[in-house]
């Protein structure tokens, strides 16, 4: 159905012997495929505007910059979905085509 990791690990809590399903991180590439490979500024215009999740920072470089960083898979497919049933892609541009001639 989906082409990307596994979503959900499974941790065993050993001291009440439940399951516990923690959500997993989805790298950017990842999230990009889910999204049907938008351009990463986009994610980014997206994410500055508040309109698609923030990303976790999981490392930095030695100035300080975000080297390696994620998004959680819940909210991730929680977006996804709720875009589709608002019926629809706000903020995304359409995509028109037309058989008029360019004129030169």
């Amino acid at each position: 159905m989906w082409d990307a990791p596994l979503l959900f690990a499974i941790v065993i809590v050993p001291i009440f012997g439940m399951v516990n399903l923690k959500p997993a991180l989805l790298r950017e590439r990842d999230v990009l495929v889910l999204l049907g490979k938008p351009a990463r500024s986009t994610l980014r215009r997206w994410e500055e505007r508040g309109d698609f999740p923030r990303r976790i920072v999981l490392s930095r470089g030695s100035d300080g910059t975000p080297v390696r960083v994620a998004w959680r898979a819940d909210e991730v497919l929680g977006w996804i979905e709720s875009r589709e049933r608002a019926g629809g892609a706000e903020g995304v541009a359409e995509v028109t085509t037309t058989t008029e001639e360019v004129p030169q």
